[in-house]
Formats: structure tokens, C-alpha cells, sequence
């Protein structure tokens, strides 16, 4: 019921206060502060009143205003005609589902027709969305949230991200201008390969409790306002119901985020990491079918040059639309925030004035070793993609400096054919393929400029390219194809600074990198290039 849980207003003379938590200033709320709320901006007060305890129905006051002037619809026409179909479609569904309403409500399924602007894909979302809560038993993860678990370090490898990130999940009293709740994420960007030990399970399972956390606080702020905004309309019919400002059809709130990433201390290292683009690819897809209409802008502050080239992989994973949401800062969070977010709503942490607790900053890695004993454990790396581009390595991380391999670059290698003759060759890894191509020395000859076409070996075809790393087993389907068992035997006899590569024409290349340490990049970037193009 809309107005479950409420408080009466005030005094018909008086203008309505809204209950704050302790210690919170209690502001007064009129019609003139709450205009804004019945336009497009929908802008909140500041602060936002917290959920009121009492219902208003006990008010005999309030009951009758509600029979002398019932408020319009809550939803537009075509909202209403979406729910009726959903309500009706989804019956047996809704039916067997427990009664809350962040997770089944009118306010969590009008976000699935925002998202797809289209009332028939609304109601298939709906139904997958449906399907994939009760196969995954999401509803034990909100009961958790509400039994204690409300915090980030309280879900599963809580601990885990707490020592690496600090996380504000979603604001309950900070915004920006057009009243998007504030989401914050700062990560302390260790070393790479010392964040290696996050997997896409750990992450994935972590996200869905913010993912169930933010829904929750949501849609108490969308309660929260729209209660509001009818308390001030009772008391201006009070006051004089002539001229009281009548509310529209729709006036009801769908309360959105507004996630700050501090990307402060990333390098290209971390963007070139393949369990991080990894961890994305799932979590993107996630939130669009799952949770959507969720998040209306995204900033990524104190950005380098590695942000802008991770967000170049990222972007075509998103529609268009969201990509437009997106906006990268430089350093100085403060200045260009300015315009999304005033001073008064932005964290100390990133310059504002707001004092925000739970972004302790992340623990630096010396105070992470100091606090544990010995070195931390580190898992061999696994290729998230089953078959034969599936590859474990086990190298001693303390041993081999970190590499990457960008793309458009190129690098000197050696190519060892089938007769065992060595020839000096470079490598450039593209968007749909790797090329090899004679050294630099020939560029000094114009008659041997022809001698400069590239080898393409491509990423991008139906058989995509498989890659081995040298003194590593890699574990083949019994299916694999001959040239695919070739690769992996001829791989698991050579030093760990070869790789083999399976090409789709059923071709094995041999190259020779300058270390180990590049040739596992080189593979990871490979397996990168392929799922990007895939």
C-alpha cells in the first residue's frame, strides 16, 4: 500500500516537517520546494526526508482529503497498461514470489519498459527476469541484506574487497542536480599482478549484493519522495484548497543512481588485466537484464591514459544510449564534477565538502602485507574460455616482471618454422587479427618496402585463435583438432618465453618473445582482442 508505514502531516497552518535520522536538522517542506519534484528534473530537497514510521490512513484529515481530492494516477497511461499485461501474463510467477516490492513492485517493472521502450520486449524481459530471481535465489540474497548483511563488508568476500576498494553503494542523502543517488567506488589499483587472486566468481557474487542493496535503497528514496510530495499537496488544500497546485498523472518516482568510479592509480597494466575485462563482460549483461533503468549517469574521475583505452574495449559492449551517459574526468574531481554534483553532496574523498565515512580510503599493499602472514597465496591463471584456448599457467609471480602488450605497437620476436630456422620477426597485435611482419630493418630499402605486407593471423573467424604458452600443459577437449594437439605438444616441450599459436587455416606458428613474462602477455592480449571481437 502507497502509504504503509506513514506519519500524519502537520497542523493544517503549519507547513509539513519530514522526520530525519538523529542528530539531522528536521527542514521544512512546502510546495515551493517540492515544484521541481513534479517536472522532469525531479529534483529531491536536501536533505531527503527519511521513510516516516506511522500510516497516514489513520489520519481522518488525510482520509479526507484523499476522498475530496484524490490524487491523479501514479503512472502514465501507457504504464498502467504495461503493468495490467505483466500482472496478468506473469501471474503464476508473481504469485510464488514473496511480497517485496524492490524486487516485484510497479516501480521495479516500469524500469524493465523505460529500459526497452516497448511494451512487448518490457514483458519478455520481465519474464527472464522472473525466471533467472527464482532459478538463482535472489530472494535469500535480500533476506540476508535485511536480516544485517547491509554493508559491503558483510557479503561474500567482503573482506576481500574491503582491503582493495572502498565502496559507497548507494547514498541515502547525497545527489546530483537532477536527484540521481550517489554511488562511489574507489579502488587502490595495487600492482597488477597482485590482483590476479580476483576472479569474475568473487566479483560477480559481490556485485549481486550491491546490485539487491541498491534496489533496496532505491526504492526507499522513491517512497520517500513521493510521500512527500503528497504531504506538501495536503497541506496546501489545508491551507486554501482553490488555489492548491493539483498533481499530475505520473507524478510517481523511479528513483536512479549516479556512480562516481576514482580511477585514480590505473595504468594500462590494470586495463590490459583479462580477468578484469572479463569480470565486466559479465557484469554489464547482468545489470542490463536484471537491473535495469538503474543507473542514469556514470563518471569516471582522476582518469589517465589507460582509463581512456579501457573505456575504448568497454564501449562497444554498451547501447548507445548508455554510452552517452559516460563521462570521463582528468585529475581534479572537485572542478568538473561541479556541473553533476554540487559541492555540498560530493565526498571529502573526491574533493567536495560532504563527509562520507565509508570511503575509508583502500589499504596501500605494504599495509596489506604488514597485516598478513607470509606472502598471499596466488592462483595459476586460468583462461575464463573453455576448450582449446583454455590454458593454466603455473610461473612464479615473484619472479616474472609484469608485461603487457598494447595494441597497434609492435614487437620484436623470433619465428621458428618447421625445419627449425630462426627468423627475427614483429609483432603487432590488431582489433581482428595478429600480424607478423619483417623487422624494422627493412623499412631502410624501398625495393624491399613490398617485403613489409603483414602475416594475419585472425581472431575474429568461427575457429578463433588458440594460443599455448611454453612449459605449460594445456587441457584439450578429446575433440580437438589435430593441429590444436599439435600446438599444445609442441608448446609443453619449449621454455616458458614461446608461444604456439593454432591458427584458423589449421596452421602452428612458433614464436619466441623475449621473456616469459611477455610471452603470457602476448597470450592474454590475444585472448582479450578475441572476446572484444567476438
Amino acid at each position: 500500500m502507497l502509504f504503509a508505514n506513514a506519519s500524519p502531516p502537520s497542523t493544517p497552518t503549519t507547513p509539513v516537517k519530514a522526520t530525519l535520522s538523529p542528530g539531522v536538522a528536521t527542514p521544512v517542506i512546502d510546495a515551493t520546494t517540492l515544484t521541481p519534484w513534479l517536472g522532469p528534473e525531479r529534483a529531491p530537497p536536501a536533505p531527503l526526508p527519511e521513510i516516516v514510521e506511522k500510516d497516514e490512513l489513520s489520519d481522518p484529515a488525510f482520509v479526507e482529503w484523499l476522498r475530496a481530492a484524490p490524487p491523479p494516477p501514479r503512472w502514465v497511461a501507457s504504464e498502467r497498461t504495461f503493468l495490467s499485461r505483466v500482472r496478468r501474463e506473469c501471474a503464476v510467477q508473481l504469485a510464488r514470489a514473496p511480497n517485496y516490492p524492490e524486487a516485484y513492485g510497479d516501480r521495479r517493472l516500469i524500469r524493465f519498459l523505460r529500459q526497452h521502450k516497448s511494451e512487448k520486449k518490457g514483458v519478455k524481459a520481465v519474464k527472464e527476469y522472473l525466471r533467472w530471481r527464482e532459478t538463482e535465489k535472489i530472494d535469500l540474497i535480500r533476506d540476508q541484506i535485511m536480516g544485517g548483511k547491509d554493508r559491503p563488508e558483510t557479503w561474500p568476500s567482503g573482506a576481500f574487497f574491503k582491503a582493495r576498494c572502498a565502496v559507497l553503494p548507494c547514498a541515502e542523502q547525497l545527489f546530483d542536480v537532477k536527484g540521481n543517488a550517489l554511488c562511489v567506488e574507489q579502488y587502490g589499483f595495487w600492482p597488477a599482478h597482485r590482483l590476479k587472486d580476483i576472479t569474475a566468481e568473487k566479483y560477480i557474487g559481490w556485485q549481486t549484493y550491491a546490485l539487491e542493496h541498491k534496489s533496496m535503497v532505491l526504492e526507499r528514496i522513491a517512497l520517500g519522495r513521493e510521500r512527500a510530495v503528497l504531504r506538501a499537496a495536503h497541506a496546501q488544500w489545508l491551507a486554501d484548497p482553490g488555489k492548491a497546485t493539483p498533481l499530475r498523472e505520473g507524478w510517481g518516482e523511479v528513483a536512479r543512481l549516479c556512480t562516481i568510479f576514482d580511477m585514480k592509480g590505473l595504468t594500462l597494466s590494470h586495463a590490459l588485466l583479462p580477468g578484469g575485462f572479463n569480470m565486466v563482460r559479465q557484469l554489464i549483461p547482468l545489470v542490463q537484464k536484471n537491473y535495469p533503468w538503474l543507473q542514469d549517469t556514470t563518471h569516471f574521475v582522476n582518469a589517465s591514459g589507460a582509463t581512456s583505452y579501457a573505456w575504448s574495449m568497454l564501449r562497444p559492449l554498451l547501447p548507445k544510449n548508455t554510452q552517452r551517459k559516460v563521462h570521463i574526468h582528468g585529475a581534479g574531481a572537485a572542478q568538473s564534477l561541479t556541473e553533476e554534483v554540487r559541492p555540498d553532496f560530493l565526498p571529502e574523498q573526491l574533493g567536495g565538502r560532504a563527509a562520507c565515512r565509508q570511503l575509508r580510503p583502500p589499504v596501500s599493499l605494504e599495509e596489506h602485507d604488514r597485516g598478513v602472514v607470509g606472502s598471499p597465496l596466488r592462483s595459476p591463471r586460468q583462461s575464463p574460455r573453455a576448450g582449446p584456448r583454455s590454458i593454466e599457467v603455473e610461473v612464479n609471480e615473484t619472479s616474472v616482471p609484469t608485461a603487457v602488450v598494447v595494441p597497434g605497437v609492435e614487437y620484436v620476436c623470433h619465428d621458428h618454422n618447421h625445419k627449425g630456422k630462426r627468423t627475427r620477426k614483429a609483432l603487432r597485435l590488431r582489433d581482428r587479427s595478429l600480424e607478423l611482419l619483417p623487422t624494422a630493418r627493412w623499412r631502410l630499402s624501398r625495393q624491399m618496402l613490398r617485403l613489409r605486407s603483414p602475416k594475419r593471423l585472425s581472431l575474429a573467424s568461427h575457429q578463433p585463435l588458440a594460443a599455448y604458452v611454453g612449459a605449460a600443459d594445456a587441457a584439450l577437449p578429446s575433440n580437438a583438432a589435430a593441429h590444436h594437439r599439435e600446438a599444445s605438444i609442441r608448446a609443453r616441450d619449449l621454455p616458458a618465453s614461446f608461444v604456439v599459436l593454432a591458427t584458423p587455416k589449421q596452421q602452428v606458428v612458433t614464436l619466441e618473445l623475449a621473456d616469459a613474462a611477455q610471452a603470457r602477455a602476448l597470450v592474454e592480449a590475444i585472448h582479450m582482442q578475441a572476446d572484444l571481437a567476438a
